[in-house]
């Protein structure tokens, strides 16, 4: 008989194995590459930026060729909570590929970036509030100011989810209430005395000058015109929201010694989902409507001009139009939009639709015309090499650990279980089958809602949503796997006098059990270090959409631990009743496949449901919402 080559059976076949999923792993990686730089037209770069005592990371993207002699429009982005910046690269990457620098930022506390002492914002531990913080925008936007080839009058930020509520955070702390109009009238009453009428600060306070000051007056009024014009100019001229509708309402503020109301002085857009929550109700909503000054409910997918002055707006086109009124709005930042796609929260960042957004906005306000079409993106190519990646890193730990159990030291971890008299029962196997996706569906739906007892655990575990969401679907799910156990017990015991639970003994001693959590370390050293590699070679990871194996700093390993100690007494008793029941009536490929489908099946029906309820059924709340916890769709089967 013909040896197998590559095989898991012997050694030879595992290194065979191994070096072919590495080769795969190397190969997407650099396809992954030349498609991000778009085959050599960009560069990226990883950044750290240490402005307040705290490391802020970064990537810069910006065109290869670039020297000090461009003056390039730039735009700073920055993700949502319970993910990091690598799922903003598709955006990241389009806007580059347009002539843009562009800054992919993990906020402060995120990925890479630690936790600061004061923020951009002003904000102290103390203090802080997540609607009151840039999260690092502020710090961000000052550094480009100061790169040769950025113009630092064009400068947008993009924020996503968490993001966008930073984005507004900046725009509060670093934008300008007042036109550059305002601030010159506010130079003439404050420096030089004059007064005026409500109608007189709409004028234009240049030529007011002119007729109200001497020759010396003026000269010095124009000293202070230009370095109030310089300080203006410099302030982010638009900020993009995505994955909500966010509102500036308009501030009553004084402009020449008289009360005025007025909006920001920043071009603002939202780009959502149709099944975003309450996003179609706030189109109507009181909040939207008053800050764009309208009384009727604003329209989607097209731009609105905003006029302090008389308390109105001017609907001036859609999204594509590119009308000299547009142009004019855009340059004095009276533009306002918002964007709708068919799509839920977290798809907003994996979404042609949503990049065609920002991409308009950002062109048409930041006064840069690329002439490539906003449907031109390649970002989707990227994600399935760094897929392609991350599928052969994980096969790639099956030879791996094939090789580990070969070697003298670690062959007691393959000790020969026992064998149970406990027969394989059909009626019984499918009976829990059912009660296992019956009770899989509904810890998915649980865990959805962040669990029932989160509030308690808040000071216990320090981690956003999404790992919460874990948590709860394994406590949920453990509970689930006790009763199919139980059952599968006390029927051993009725049918044979044995509870089955003997074969997960497994002859195997304290010794040979430290060297399974030794294993088990190794195995993910060898994963880690696998993805340190492709990063320093490539600057790419294992990432699918919000499923990603990404650098961790050494100190959150350890505010892992209380994460990981809650999680695997979990795993344990899923394992076990996964185990349970070892059929020997079919191959065991297909035995494996039914375990797999049957574990996984409950959260996939969750999933179904909610997908058909947004598209027939929604009305501004998901049934289900998946926000934080897609990645479980694939790492539930995964794990099991």
């Amino acid at each position: 008989m013909k040896e197998k080559k590559f095989t898991l059976s012997t050694r030879e076949g595992c290194l065979r194995l191994l070096a072919l999923f590495l080769c795969i792993i190397l190969a997407a990686s650099l396809c992954a590459r030349i498609v991000s730089t778009d085959f050599g037209k960009l560069k990226i770069e990883k950044l750290t930026l240490d402005v307040r005592g705290g490391a802020l990371a970064a990537e810069m993207y910006y065109p290869a060729g670039t020297n000090a002699d461009d003056s390039l429009p730039a735009v700073v982005v920055m993700h949502g909570g319970g993910v990091n910046n690598g799922v903003m690269r598709p955006l990241a990457a389009e806007i580059a590929r347009r002539g843009f620098v562009v800054m992919n930022v993990n906020f402060y506390g995120s990925g890479l970036s630690e936790w600061v002492d004061i923020d951009d914002g002003g904000q102290t531990p103390e203090t802080f509030t997540e609607a009151g913080t840039p999260g690092g925008l502020l710090d961000v936007v000052k550094y480009l100011q100061n790169v040769e080839f950025v113009d630092s009058t064009r400068i947008g930020i993009a924020g996503h989810s968490a993001g966008g509520v930073r984005a507004n955070a900046a725009l509060l702390k670093g934008g300008s209430i007042f036109t550059y109009n305002d601030l010159l009238i506010n130079v003439l009453y404050d420096t030089f005395g004059q007064t005026f009428t409500k109608e007189e600060i709409y004028q234009d306070a240049s030529e007011l000058a002119k007729a109200r000051l001497n020759d010396d007056q003026l000269a010095y009024f124009e000293k202070l015109a230009a370095d109030v014009k310089a300080d203006y100019d410099n302030r982010v001229k638009t900020i993009v929201c995505l994955g909500a509708i966010q509102t500036n309402a308009p501030q009553t503020v004084t402009v020449g010694g008289i009360e005025v109301s007025r909006t920001a002085s920043t071009n603002f857009f939202s780009a959502t989902g149709t099944y975003q929550k309450n996003s179609i109700n706030n189109m109507s909503g009181e909040a939207l409507m008053g800050s764009l000054y309208s009384g009727e409910p604003i329209e989607r997918n097209c731009y609105y001009a905003l006029d302090d002055q008389t308390g109105t707006s001017t609907k001036l086109g859609g999204l594509a139009d590119r009308s000299s009124e547009l142009v004019a709005a855009a340059d004095a930042r009276r533009l306002r939009g918002v964007g709708f796609n068919t799509e839920t929260h977290s798809e907003n960042f994996f979404s042609f639709g949503t990049n065609a957004n920002v991409i308009n906005m950002m062109e048409l306000t930041l006064n840069h015309d690329s002439g490539m079409a906003t449907s031109d993106q390649i970002w989707l190519i990227r994600v399935i090499f760094n897929a392609i990646a991350m599928f052969a890193m994980l096969a790639m730990m099956f030879p791996f650990f094939g090789l580990l159990l070969k070697t003298k030291f670690f062959a007691p971890c393959a000790a020969e279980g026992v064998k149970s008299k406990v027969k394989f029962n059909k009626k019984l196997f499918w009976i829990t089958a059912v009660i296992t996706v019956a009770g899989c569906a509904f810890a998915m739906y649980k865990a959805n809602t962040a669990g029932p007892f989160e509030k308690y655990f808040d000071n216990l575990y320090h981690f956003f949503v999404g790992p919460n969401q874990t948590r709860w679907y394994l406590g949920l799910a453990a509970v689930v796997a006790i009763i199919v156990l139980a059952i599968n017990v006390v029927a051993g015991k009725k049918a044979c006098g044995e509870t089955g639970l003997t074969v997960f003994g497994n002859g195997i001693g304290v010794k040979a059990a430290l060297k399974n959590l030794l294993m088990a370390f190794l195995f993910t050293c060898f994963a880690y270090i696998s993805l340190l590699c492709i990063e320093y070679m490539f600057n790419e990871d294992y990432r699918l959409w919000m499923t990603a194996f990404d650098e961790v700093k050494m100190e959150n390993w350890f505010e892992m631990l209380p994460y990981i100690i809650c999680v695997f007494p979990c795993y344990v008793v899923i394992s076990a009743a996964i185990n349970y029941t070892v059929r020997d009536d079919i191959p065991a490929w297909k035995d494996t496949l039914i375990v797999v489908a049957v574990n996984s099946l409950g959260a996939l029906i969750v999933w179904a449901i909610n997908a058909i309820h947004n598209a027939f059924f929604f009305v501004g709340t998901e049934w289900s919402s998946f926000t934080c916890s897609y990645n479980m769709l694939l790492m539930i089967p995964l794990t099991v």
